[in-house]
């Protein structure tokens, strides 16, 4: 009867790890004492290490130093070896066991673990409109800093250009922002990217009466839209963090 292994293909690896361990378990091993078992480890051709039941003493090649087994665990099957990270080497390594006159080899493939990094959707959303809504504030900042009290001049008109025009920004990333949610937010996206959308317009609206009358009389409508697109953005990103924490407490991670 040959000795049978547990079905172990291949072993992921990451580039944190200090020590890696190839698995080997044996899973009908009966022997009651080391002398009977010999074990030996190999990577393609190249011998790793030789465990000799009678000496109860192993040796390894020069590549692999750090190669180690548990010898009171190999009487339990457990033949499992482990290396030191910068002597792994990605591949195929095999793991051949012998116990009186039954025996078994067994390979295990050793891969990297690529690690993808797959940011929160809706915190790279929340970022997004953060630094937008950055922006803005000092393109607002900078607009109302011209559009002051005051005679009417092509200086104030041209500020007001400056403030409204970047508005339409955030029309476009109210949507934006929804994709990744747009099972469960088509209605919200659709209501707050309309409202913004008529925020904009009446922005629009204002700055072509403001700049083309003197002194300018449709202040409050400019104001108004300029409003509304805010309003709507800071909305947007209060529902977008209360949807993420909702999911969260619905879908646990395990």
């Amino acid at each position: 009867v040959q000795l049978l292994f547990k079905n172990i293909k291949s072993v992921m690896i990451r580039d944190c790890e200090k020590v890696v361990t190839i698995p080997c378990y044996v899973s009908n091993i009966k022997a009651k004492d080391t002398k009977e078992l010999s074990l030996k480890w190999s990577f393609g051709k190249t011998s790793i290490l030789n465990f000799g039941g009678h000496s109860n003493k192993y040796s390894k090649t020069f590549k692999f130093r750090s190669a180690q087994i548990s010898i009171p665990a190999l009487l339990k099957g457990n033949a499992s070896l482990t290396l030191d990270r910068k002597e792994v080497k990605l591949g195929i390594y095999t793991c051949e066991v012998k116990q009186l006159n039954r025996e078994g080899r067994h390979t295990v493939q050793l891969k990297k673990h690529l690690q993808k990094y797959k940011p929160n959707l809706i915190n790279k959303k929340t970022i997004v409109l953060a630094t937008s809504g950055l922006l803005l504030t000092m393109v607002v900042i900078v607009g109302a800093s011209l559009y002051i009290p005051g005679n009417y001049s092509e200086k104030k008109s041209n500020g007001i250009i400056f403030l409204v025009i970047p508005l339409v920004i955030p029309v476009f990333l109210q949507y934006h922002k929804f994709m990744p949610a747009i099972g469960r937010t088509l209605h919200a996206m659709i209501i707050l990217t309309v409202v913004q959308a008529l925020g904009f317009a009446l922005a629009l609206l204002g700055l072509y009466f403001s700049i083309n009358e003197c002194p300018p009389k449709y202040g409050p409508l400019l104001v108004t839209g300029l409003f509304i697109v805010t309003l709507v953005e800071l909305l947007g990103l209060i529902y977008m963090k209360w949807l993420g924490k909702s999911a969260l407490f619905c879908y646990p991670l395990s």
